[in-house]
């Protein structure tokens, strides 16, 4: 490694390391970066058992997902991840926070479990790069950061997302028929 390799990621070798499975070299990237990532967290969350809590879960993904790792910038990466999860987390406490003294009519109610059941079987029967694609886009992703993650011009990433949404659409359809 010489010194530029350096300038580009100095964490270059352990990340290296980490994607092989090597816990030694995630124990040391988590000991870099895990104070960084849960600062971030604990300034973005209310309480700090839920920063705590979704610290844990940032490695926990990273450790899985570490293959998937690019040998792009680490620190980058694991904080990508942070965000991803941070939102996913907020959107589904926004689906679910109401004021449990408000008395909803059961006419205002709109029943959607068979088109969530159905959105869930087409996700898991649409594989692939078109699926993943549209989950990260769908997570707060932009098209520019999903491009340089996938290695791939941001009009590819448009065209899968528009593809996704549509078979997803018709697969959703045709399930409800």
């Amino acid at each position: 490694m010489n010194a530029r390799d350096h300038e580009i990621d100095p964490d270059r070798e352990l990340a290296g390391r980490f994607r092989v499975g090597d816990q030694e070299a995630f124990r040391q990237l988590h000991k870099l970066h895990g104070p960084a990532v849960f600062r971030f967290l604990q300034s973005r969350c209310s309480h700090r058992e839920d920063a705590e809590e979704l610290s844990q879960e940032v490695w926990q993904r990273a450790w899985v997902k570490r293959e998937m790792f690019n040998d792009g910038h680490f620190r980058g990466w694991v904080f990508l991840m942070t965000r991803r999860l941070l939102i996913e987390r907020q959107r589904r406490k926004s689906l679910v926070q109401m004021p449990e003294d408000v008395d909803v009519p059961a006419s205002l109610v709109h029943d959607r479990s068979d088109e969530l059941f159905a959105l869930d079987g087409c996700l898991k029967s649409i594989e692939g790069d078109l699926v993943q694609t549209f989950r990260d886009f769908q997570s707060g992703v932009s098209t520019r950061e999903l491009a340089a993650n996938y290695g791939v011009a941001e009009g590819t990433v448009s065209s899968r997302i528009s593809r996704a949404k549509k078979l997803l659409r018709d697969c959703v359809e045709e399930k409800l028929k």
